[in-house]
């Protein structure tokens, strides 16, 4: 009977724990991720503290070596289950900036990589940046009105009817 206390109040914790982080929160956490066309930069929208963080993607080509040698089976060992010497891979944090609006719910790049757009669901509206450089970073350009904005995409012209 003991065990299966122990049990119910693990699940009390949990339970709580998610209270706790949705009243720190206010329901708000991470909303949209996008890759920038070439593969380079990943951009994450932030609905707490209102922002886009911009990623880059480091891939290293060679093997770390840890602990010496140790015969093994041959396989890597850094934990991203590829094999052959892949190495590891990792996300580099290159810049975080306000989003202009409030609760970010969308992200969207333009297929050249030169325009990112955020959707704003309690600010009403869809906020534009420039990417420029070559080092993934964005600078705020313009702000549409758009009410109850929820998700926003790139259309070709030609695409349209």
């Amino acid at each position: 009977d003991d065990d299966e206390e122990e049990e119910d109040d693990g699940d009390d914790d949990e339970e709580s724990s998610a209270k706790e982080n949705k009243q720190f929160n206010g329901g708000r956490w991470a909303s949209d991720a996008v890759w920038s066309p070439d593969g380079k930069y990943v951009y994450a929208a932030a609905r707490l503290h209102n922002s886009i963080s911009v990623f880059r993607y480091v891939a290293s080509s060679s093997k770390s070596v840890e602990g010496g040698s140790g015969g093994g089976d041959g396989g890597d060992d850094d934990g991203d289950g590829g094999g052959g010497g892949e190495g590891r891979h990792s996300l580099e944090l290159v810049q975080r900036v306000p989003t202009e609006g409030l609760t970010p719910r969308c992200l969207c790049m333009s297929e050249c990589g030169r325009i990112l757009l955020v959707a704003h669901q309690h600010s009403h509206d869809v906020s534009s940046f420039r990417r420029e450089g070559g080092d993934g970073t964005i600078v705020f350009a313009d702000r549409l009105e758009v009410p109850n904005a929820a998700c926003v995409k790139l259309v070709r012209p030609e695409l349209i009817g």
